[in-house]
């Protein structure tokens, strides 16, 4: 089998190879032993490994976070990708509505995010009030302190005589 050197994937992709190394990194997962090797191994890109690193550049430049397109490369099937493939978008998967699930448990999960998010800013919101009207009642009080202080001795006075 065909193996590329990481310069050679990398000029491939268009990308350095520092990017290279770190999308080895980050969608390991999704690549050959020789592409996301252990410590101190040589790394070496199969033709299916540079497919699915090009559809995760795809992904990526489509402004999809890393862990978004790690799930969404779950979805694809990229199968027996020989030499000549390697140029070519993987097949797409079987199911659309394993993705369309994919896509609306993603979408789901940042929801809740900003749902929580949203939560914890209103309780901060709903803090500031309540001290708010601590001040407001304390204030409240002093003036009915000070307003009853500047009464004249002997109450009210009385207009009729």
């Amino acid at each position: 089998m065909t193996t590329y050197r990481p310069v050679e994937t990398a000029a491939q992709l268009g990308v350095s190879t520092s990017t290279l190394r770190r999308w080895a990194q980050d969608f390991g997962e999704h690549l050959s032993a020789s592409g996301a090797p252990d410590a101190g191994s040589r790394r070496r890109f199969t033709p299916r490994d540079i497919a699915v690193l090009r559809r995760a550049k795809a992904l990526l430049d489509a402004r999809n976070a890393t862990p978004a397109v790690n799930d969404l490369l779950r979805l694809e099937d990229f199968g027996d990708i020989e030499t000549d493939q390697a140029d070519q978008s993987p097949a797409q998967p079987a199911q659309a509505q394993d993705a369309s699930t994919a896509l609306v448990a993603l979408l789901g999960g940042q929801v809740v995010s900003a749902q929580a998010d949203q939560a914890a800013r209103l309780a901060v919101v709903e803090a500031q009030l309540a001290d708010l009207r601590v001040t407001v009642a304390r204030l409240e009080a002093q003036l009915a302190q000070h307003r009853h202080r500047s009464r004249p001795f002997g109450g009210e006075t009385s207009a009729a005589v």
